[in-house]
């Protein structure tokens, strides 16, 4: 017998209901049916701060097991579903275990919807669950349907990956096929993370149909997963170069990076490349956004959108191209380490003894070059252990040091993404500089990837 607490949630506080969906390969696509927050509040983990966050009460304590989520399913709102999400669980509703960080697919809007299987809770006693999204599909609230937590170990023997990501998905972590746990992931876009847990890079495979296998104690089972490119079903487009200016890069490799637009579609022989846009055996497919001039070797011309205006925004080659500076009383160290937003390398900033100004540690890059009148994004991945603040902005290294723009968020123990944007004044040259400052965070270790500065206006090229 399948012991279940299925919860339909209907207030961003503790509710236990203990009846789920009447049909069991059915799901409501009415946004009643679900949870809807669109303003942000107190976290019963005060280390998350203020932001969206569900709190469920089961009334005693259970030994919680599998866990099936279904995201926000009505057409309208499919957007404002919960992406990435923390689980953790409690006893008491005040100390947190924390389980995993997932990112749960966007919903079909279908009522034919089976959910995304979740992690396994291993058995692990409590009689609270909080699910507090770190970011959503793209809307402007925060939504969840169902979750489902089975209160004894499931035995199956039948592979059940139940996901249909977009491209600009990016990485899907934890994913999860029901089966006995212990056994290997494998195929195009799995990542083994070496610590029994498997994510799929959706962005890295491209659209099209993959295998996944998974091999255990009891054999090797498989299942098809289908990846869909921008703009088809409930995936956003992808960000289009028609309009923007456009850099062209000249290689007999194909630059390491994923692009997106709306130009032409051209087929080649991959030379020397690895992760780069989306692959198809021995060749590679341009999606739209390139302009391409191939000969039998894909020696390319590309015309790239959304251009990267710094060095090593990924912390791939160590800290080349950044400066670090402190001042005064301020110290920390520096230094790259792996486990980035989405693998790899990121920034190890710790800072060791805090002052009264956040201008007292630093670390830049600086001799960037902006056009005047044109508009500019600029983004970056941040967390920090425990929690703390930070500053970044940019500003011109000259007299009469004109600031372009600055943030000052309050990041979390968890991965996630901040941006602003900024007109460049009349009088920009070559001698733009940003800056991230902890002078006076919080004395603790703080990590920044994916560092971007990127044209955003449009034109009439």
């Amino acid at each position: 017998m399948k012991n279940t607490i299925t919860t339909v949630l209907a207030t961003l506080f503790a509710v236990q209901i203990m009846v789920g969906q009447a049909e069991i390969d059915r799901h409501t696509t009415n946004a009643h049916d679900g949870w809807i927050s669109c303003a942000a509040s107190n976290n019963p983990n005060s280390a998350h701060g203020s932001s969206h966050w569900i709190r469920y009460d089961f009334g005693q304590s259970y030994n919680l097991y599998d866990l099936t989520v279904w995201n926000i399913n009505h057409p309208g709102h499919l957007n404002d579903g919960m992406k990435r999400v923390i689980i953790e669980t409690s006893q008491n509703g005040s100390s947190w275990n924390l389980v995993d960080t997932i990112m749960v697919p966007r919903a079909p809007g279908s009522g034919f919807y089976p959910g995304f299987n979740g992690p396994d809770l291993g058995g692990i006693g409590a009689r609270y669950l909080l699910l507090t999204a770190i970011d959503n599909h793209g809307g402007g609230c925060y939504g969840l349907s169902e979750i489902r937590v089975y209160t004894t170990d499931q035995v199956s023997t039948k592979l059940d990956i139940v996901m249909t990501p977009c491209e600009n998905d990016g990485i899907l972590t934890g994913i999860n096929g029901g089966i006995n746990q212990g056994g290997t992931y494998t195929g195009a876009g799995v990542i083994d993370n070496g610590d029994d847990t498997f994510d799929f890079d959706a962005g890295l495979v491209g659209p099209g149909n993959y295998v996944i296998n998974y091999q255990y104690s009891g054999g090797t089972e498989s299942v098809n997963v289908e990846v869909l490119p921008c703009g088809q079903g409930t995936c956003p487009r992808c960000p289009e170069c028609g309009g923007y200016n456009q850099a062209t890069i000249n290689s007999t490799n194909i630059p390491t990076d994923t692009y997106h637009g709306d130009e032409l579609t051209s087929m080649g022989q991959v030379i020397g490349s690895s992760r780069q846009v989306h692959f198809k055996g021995n060749s590679i497919e341009l999606q739209p956004g390139f302009q391409v001039a191939s000969s039998d070797y894909f020696i390319a011309s590309i015309n790239q959108c959304d251009v990267d205006l710094l060095t090593n925004s990924d912390f791939e080659n160590g800290t080349n191209g950044w400066t670090y500076s402190q001042y005064a009383a301020a110290t920390g160290t520096y230094a790259t380490a792996s486990g980035g937003f989405q693998g790899g390398d990121a920034l190890r900033l710790e800072v060791t003894n805090a002052d009264d100004a956040t201008w007292k540690i630093q670390f830049a890059q600086n001799g960037l070059s902006l056009e005047a009148g044109k508009t500019y994004q600029l983004s970056f991945a941040a967390k920090a252990d425990g929690g703390g603040d930070l500053e970044l902005s940019a500003y011109l290294d000259v007299d009469p040091y004109t600031g372009y723009g600055r943030i000052n968020p309050s990041v979390t123990s968890f991965w996630k993404m901040y941006n602003f944007t900024f007109t460049a004044d009349t009088s920009v040259d070559s001698n733009v500089r940003i800056t991230f400052q902890f002078g006076d965070s919080r004395e603790t270790v703080y990590w920044i990837d994916k560092v971007r500065l990127t044209e955003i206006s449009l034109t009439n090229n």
